[in-house]
């Protein structure tokens, strides 16, 4: 597999990961 695949593959989880994160504030704010 290329570097850039890695790449894209840590981007992809990292905005998977904030926007988990994001949903359950919202969840638990309410």
């Amino acid at each position: 597999m290329t570097t850039g695949f890695w790449i894209l593959t840590l981007i992809a989880a990292g905005l998977y990961v904030v926007t988990v994160r994001d949903i359950a504030r919202e969840v638990r704010g309410e």
